[in-house]
């Protein structure tokens, strides 16, 4: 059951004047209202003044921003305004077709144009007007050509600067004169050399050189001193034997009389010398020509000396008035020799052969040489 209001009579007269006038201040409040200031802007429909507090739009998340919409046109109102809480965080404004962010970064503008490289030079600067003692001009400009070089025409002569050489300083004093040098030491022999005492330097003295153990030495010099009559049969090659050792180094590397066996390597000279004294069951004297077979690493190997020609000494007297030959009968020879240069290796055998130009068809026909020491054989190791 409802209940009336009722109003007393003396408050009749003065309630409707007052709810006619609210009505009217709250019909001008609604075209232009004001919060904490009585005097809002007259552009302004809301005019919020405050120094402690802030206006608080709408918060959502973007799901629920996207479902904010007027059912009348399905789509949210143009200038709609929230904030969205959730990432990318910041105020959205729909602008007709598509909320827009408000605090969100633009979109990249174009790229520049690249600038012109800077370029330097430094050259020297003789003297003159720039620089009175000379010295260096550095150029600056900027590469207009892009070439990379420094163009005259590039050049910005208002940032060329020089550095100049500054002038030549007084002499100073002399300085003191320093203690003598070692010098030529004096004294010395004939064969001395000067040669250093130690790292100082010109420290040095006189001394005698030591003989170098490198060069040439004589191994072996032989001879035939025993009568050696051979049989030139059929141009065969012919041991020869060579019986008595005069010098040398290595006398017992000479075995059997016809064999060396090479000490040490090196080079070696090899001089084998035959002379021929007498022949028999030949019209004219044989030639005889020296050989040396080398026997090295299973290897041999024959090297051949030169044939000598015969000639024929009759009785007479030499310069010195001594008798040669047989009153009567001439005497006929014939010289072969050898000089072979080898290198030959520790170990290396060497044989001394000879043969003849005759091939004689008797073993009686022989030939005979000199027991005088010349016919010989000579062996240098020349390293």
């Amino acid at each position: 059951m409802k209940k009336l209001l009722r109003v007393p009579v003396a408050l009749r007269y003065w309630l409707l004047p007052a709810l006619l006038l609210s009505a009217a201040t709250a019909a001008r409040a609604q075209n232009n209202v004001g919060i904490g200031t009585t005097t809002p802007d007259a552009s302004a429909v809301l005019d919020a003044s405050s120094t402690t507090q802030g206006m608080l739009v709408p918060r959502m998340t973007a799901a629920q921003r996207a479902a904010v919409k007027d059912p009348s046109t399905n789509k949210p109102a143009t200038g709609l305004l929230v904030y969205q809480t959730d990432a990318p965080a910041g105020f959205y404004v729909y602008n007709g077709t598509a909320w827009a962010a408000l605090s969100g970064a633009g979109s990249t503008g174009p790229a520049g144009a690249d600038g012109k490289n800077s370029l330097v030079r430094t050259t020297a600067e003789a003297a003159g007007a720039n620089c009175a003692t000379g010295g260096f001009k550095t150029e600056y400009g900027l590469d207009a050509n892009a070439n990379g070089t420094l163009d005259a025409a590039e050049v910005n002569a208002a940032l060329t600067r020089y550095v100049c050489n500054g002038a030549q300083g007084t002499a100073g004093s002399t300085g003191a004169t320093g203690p003598a040098g070692q010098g030529v030491p004096t004294g010395g022999t004939a064969g001395q050399v000067l040669s250093k005492v130690d790292g100082t330097n010109y420290n040095t003295q006189w001394t005698t050189p030591a003989l170098s153990s490198s060069g040439a030495a004589l191994q072996l010099y032989a001879i035939s001193t025993t009568a050696q009559n051979k049989s030139p049969y059929g141009y065969s090659r012919y041991v020869f034997n060579f019986d008595n050792i005069v010098s040398g180094d290595n006398p017992t590397a000479w075995t059997t009389n016809n064999t060396y066996t090479v000490p040490s390597s090196g080079l070696y000279s090899i001089t084998l010398a035959l002379i021929e004294s007498a022949f028999a069951g030949f019209t004219t004297p044989p030639s005889i020509a020296p050989e040396i077979q080398v026997v090295s690493g299973g290897v041999t190997r024959y090297y051949y000396g030169a044939n000598g020609q015969s000639s024929t000494l009759y009785q007479g007297n030499t310069s010195e008035g001594t008798a040669v030959g047989t009153a009567g009968a001439p005497t006929s020879y014939s010289r072969g020799l050898g000089c072979f240069v080898l290198p030959l290796q520790a170990g290396d055998v060497i044989k001394v052969f000879y043969r003849s130009s005759m091939n004689a068809t008797s073993t009686t026909n022989t030939i005979s040489f000199s027991t005088d020491g010349s016919t010989y054989l000579s062996i240098v190791k020349l390293n």
